[in-house]
């Protein structure tokens, strides 16, 4: 009998295009204007909305291996398919996430939302979101809201809570960049987290976190309960399209362009993981003297702890 040979680069290539994650860019308009945002940079050299030819090109070329798609932006409920979307790839029995303000209801159901619960502690915006977050809960929508976190938010764990415990499912956390990375920082981290979980919403810091800025106690409870990490996880089989439908990214903080069609060759991970390595190579901002060498890289902050 002949045994074929297998090729093991090709194999490993497959393996590696499955379960691919997209996050799709429509628009990286937005109707709010907070600060910190990177939407603002992007939008000078993406000025067009996804057109509905390159969004039904992104799913043909993706429909095998990709299982969910997550429209972010900007605020992709101002694109104007963002409802034909959200129907087509549900027929298709695709999981769709849709990443919003809250501010704008999504006139088709997506099966996860995530909403920047940050704009819940604003008085202009607080009332329309509550009123989406009400009709969106109603629906049986799995609803995860995403607060970034900066010292001053300390004061406001109560009012998080509240919010949290009436519409979201979980909560995810994660540090404003730049912020002034010091233990005051950690400390307003690890009281939120805490609390929330705490009250039994399950609670995650959503990105890579300086290590050093918590203390002994507060970096353990938070690694045992709410997945907290100081090393990015990319590259991963994750990827950002951009409204004109043709660069890729491996999101949205790493402006790192490949062309889409490299992705016909190579799986996210290997078309990503050069450049990424060359960014955590980098010295970036000093460090603390602290004992947790080489637990920390966060190329989005950053930041690099060696």
């Amino acid at each position: 009998m002949i045994v074929p040979e297998i090729d093991l680069q090709t194999t490993l290539q497959a393996k590696e295009t499955v379960n691919l994650q997209l996050y799709i860019v429509p628009t990286y308009e937005c109707n709010l204007a907070c600060t910190q945002c990177y939407s603002k940079k992007y939008l000078p050299e993406y000025p067009a909305y996804l057109s509905w030819t390159n969004f039904i090109n992104i799913y043909d070329m993706f429909k095998v291996n990709a299982k969910s798609f997550l429209f972010i932006g900007g605020e992709p409920s101002l694109w104007k398919f963002i409802n034909e979307s959200i129907l087509f790839l549900q027929n298709k029995n695709k999981k769709v996430s849709v990443f919003s303000n809250g501010t704008i209801l999504l006139g088709v159901m997506p099966d996860d939302l995530i909403i920047n619960g940050t704009n819940l502690l604003r008085e202009t915006e607080r009332n329309r979101i509550l009123s989406s977050l009400a009709i969106y809960r109603a629906n049986g929508v799995n609803i995860k809201l995403r607060f970034n976190i900066d010292s001053t938010m300390k004061n406001q764990v109560g009012e998080i809570i509240k919010v949290a415990k009436q519409y979201a499912k979980s909560v995810s956390l994660s540090i404003l960049y730049p912020s002034t990375l010091d233990k005051q920082l950690g400390e307003t981290v690890y009281c939120l987290a805490h609390s929330l979980a705490s009250n039994s919403i399950k609670t995650e810091i959503s990105r890579a976190t300086p290590l050093c800025i918590f203390s002994d106690k507060e970096r353990l409870y938070l690694q045992t309960n709410c997945f907290l990490k100081g090393m990015c996880k990319l590259p991963t089989n994750s990827f950002l399209v951009n409204p004109d439908g043709q660069t890729v990214q491996p999101c949205v903080e790493l402006g790192i362009k490949r062309h889409i069609d490299e992705l016909k060759t190579s799986s996210p991970k290997r078309l990503f993981m050069k450049s990424i390595n060359e960014i955590r190579n980098n010295v970036g901002l000093q460090c603390f003297n602290c004992n947790l060498t080489g637990e920390c890289s966060g190329g989005c902050l950053g930041y690099r702890l060696k």
